[in-house]
């Protein structure tokens, strides 16, 4: 038991000696990285700015005994200040830097480690904001903060920030950022990206020409428009006279390691490559391998510490890298030291104004088709104003049965045409007017555009008589033609509405044909207004005294003269039924009816006009053309031939 009760108690010393230890070390570390967050750097001096508090800056100036120590103020801020953040550093880009030149070179410390300083020339701004922070991580590595006395600002022309402040960073990818505050409160930002370079080559006691390693700077503040690299030269003692640039494409991540990381906007820079340069392009067609887009040879001087190029955007999606070679003798015979810039991802995005113009472009064409497709619609829906209406198509079909019959029928055409307004269409009148003076084709074209068909009867002749009457028609068997188109129409559906018969003083209905006696009839001049109401004319409310006048003149014996054809009303006409062209009246032409006319129904069962009360009207006198010595005979116009 004694030896248990002892074993128990050593362990339980060597266990709390060991804890008190590691609590003292993790403490001593601590207290140590606080206190050396930034070494002294310089070659010979060592700069008073590189300590973890806030402290003066103006003794860097010329007349710095002039100053007091407010004029310029160097403000410490740890790395997990909230003044370091992402967010705060944001402004407007200034490429050219027209607020104040800034300029980052690296060098060997006297510790043998790679450190940065960072000059600031040709101030005109009041604040800055600067830090170093590494790829991916989120704390900054060094945040600090210069302020100038605006009624000192004249005096203040440069500052110089060259401490370590790290010993392990060699070959990692770090940002520099700083915002500047002019003197209205207008703020800008700088963002630059760079490869730490080794130690010991960049060291002039340990490396030659072939194992120098360039620093590199990518100022990335103008993404995605533009790309700036920085080049630092190399001491003149190496005898290097210019640097070699290529920049490489290398290809596209996956789409899911694009918002890795996506916390810190610098880790994925938003860019777009375009040469407005010559681009020299080297790939090979379905290799998987970076290939070069640029290459450019920028020469050196021998007062040059600096050297910029730079490259234009353009939308191309992956990432891109600069690669510099310098250019010495040396390099042309064995392969010098490449130095590469880290790859920069770039997001293919679109220049505002062909994304406002895509926009534009999409709104606008349905906009404009809805416009056209209304416009056509209305266009197709609206009916042409409807013309005035011509007068009623009067088609007349009768048979010759002497000479007094057929006077009389010309007598009525005119009498219709003259006095009721009505557009007659008689053969012996109108198939002269034609071209060809076909009546076959007459009457086929007559059939078809006569709003109305009145087929007449005719008197009991004699043989002698019908004989005769052949000596003055110039067209013979017009009425079988007419018949046959009366048997064709009358068996179209609708097609007796626009047919009746009409029955003369002195004819008997037994000499209709057996289709018309079917039909509605009319005994003239008993029904005359009926008639001109059912053809859609005003009635002439004269009893029949004008019809009367009409037949007496048919009976005054021939003359020696010709008379000429009665001209039909003058009243517009329109274009043919079924698509045909406008064809002369005489010839047939057709008419639009009034909508008015259409809806009245044509087979109407009329009263006579002893069983109307018509609306009384002005008639018009009916005038014979024989009734003057100077009228001219009918049947002259017939082409009055004497037949064998």
């Amino acid at each position: 038991m004694h030896l248990i009760r002892s074993a128990n108690e050593c362990c339980t010393r060597v266990l709390l000696r060991l804890h008190f230890y590691v609590v003292f070390s993790f403490l001593l570390v601590s207290l140590f990285g606080q206190l050396m967050e930034v070494h002294p750097g310089g070659q010979t001096s060592l700069n008073p700015l590189c300590v973890n508090n806030s402290t003066s800056c103006s003794f860097q100036q010329s007349n710095a005994s002039n100053l007091p120590d407010s004029a310029c103020m160097m403000i410490y801020h740890s790395f997990n200040d909230s003044v370091c953040y992402n967010s705060n550093f944001q402004g407007t880009p200034d490429v050219y830097e027209f607020f104040g030149k800034m300029t980052l070179h690296a060098y060997l410390s006297q510790k043998w480690y790679t450190s940065f300083n960072v000059s600031f020339t040709h101030i005109k701004w009041t604040n800055v904001h600067m830090r170093f922070i590494e790829n991916r991580v989120k704390d900054a590595s060094l945040c600090r903060e210069f302020q100038i006395d605006p009624q000192a600002s004249g005096n203040i022309t440069n500052i110089f920030f060259d401490c370590l402040w790290e010993t392990n960073y060699e070959t990692k990818f770090y940002h520099f950022d700083y915002m500047a505050i002019g003197p209205s409160g207008e703020s800008f930002v700088y963002k630059y990206i760079f490869n730490v370079p080794e130690a010991r080559r960049i060291d002039l006691t340990r490396v030659n020409v072939t194992e120098w390693e360039t620093f590199l700077v990518v100022d990335v503040s103008a993404a995605p428009k533009t790309l700036i690299l920085r080049l630092q030269v190399a001491p003149p003692s190496l005898n290097i006279t210019g640097y070699k640039v290529h920049i490489v494409y290398l290809d596209p991540p996956p789409l899911e390691l694009q918002s890795l990381f996506g916390w810190f906007d610098y880790t994925w820079v938003n860019l777009t490559i375009v040469a407005n340069q010559k681009v020299e392009i080297l790939r090979t067609l379905g290799l998987e391998k970076p290939w070069p887009v640029l290459n450019r040879t920028l020469p050196a001087n021998e007062n040059d510490t600096e050297l910029k190029f730079e490259f234009a955007t353009k939308l191309k999606f992956g990432k891109y890298k600069f690669e510099v070679i310098p250019v010495h003798p040396l390099c042309a015979r064995m392969l010098c030291q490449k130095s590469s810039t880290p790859e920069i991802l770039i997001v293919e995005m679109t220049e505002p104004k062909l994304l406002t113009g895509i926009v534009v472009t999409c709104l606008c064409i349905p906009i404009l088709l809805l416009t056209y497709f209304m416009w056509k619609r209305k266009c197709e829906t609206e009916k042409p104003c409807p013309e005035p209406p011509g007068p009623p198509k009067f088609l007349l079909m009768y048979k010759p049965a002497s000479i007094q019959h057929l006077r009389k029928m010309m007598e009525l055409h005119k009498y219709f045409t003259k006095v009721c307004g009505i557009h007659s269409m008689m053969d012996q009148f109108m198939i002269p007017q034609t071209i060809s003076r076909d009546p076959i084709s007459w009457y086929t074209l007559a059939f078809k555009e006569a709003d109305f068909v009145g087929i007449f009867a005719s008197p009991e002749t004699s043989a002698a008589e019908r004989e005769a009457v052949l000596s003055y028609n110039a067209y013979i068997n017009t009425e079988v033609i007419a018949h046959n188109h009366l048997k064709t129409y009358l068996c179209s559906p609708g097609a007796r509405c626009k047919f009746f018969s009409i029955i003369l003083p002195g004819t008997q209905w037994q000499t209709l044909p057996p289709q018309a006696q079917a039909l509605k009839r009319y005994t003239l001049p008993r029904d005359l207004d009926p008639l001109l109401v059912l053809i859609g004319v005003t009635p002439q409310c004269d009893h029949g005294e004008g019809f009367n006048e009409a037949l007496q003149a048919a009976m005054v014996p021939e003359s020696p003269t010709v008379l000429s054809m009665p001209v039909p009303p003058v009243r517009p006409t329109t274009v043919a039924v079924c698509g045909m062209e406008d064809l002369d009246p005489r010839e047939g032409g057709s008419r639009t009816r009034d909508p008015q006319e259409e809806s009245q129904s044509l087979c109407c069962n009329t009263h006579s006009g002893s069983d109307m009360d018509l609306v009384s009207t002005q008639s018009r006198p009916y005038v014979s053309d024989m009734s003057t010595a100077s009228s001219m005979d009918h049947l002259s116009l017939l082409g009055h031939e004497e037949r064998p």
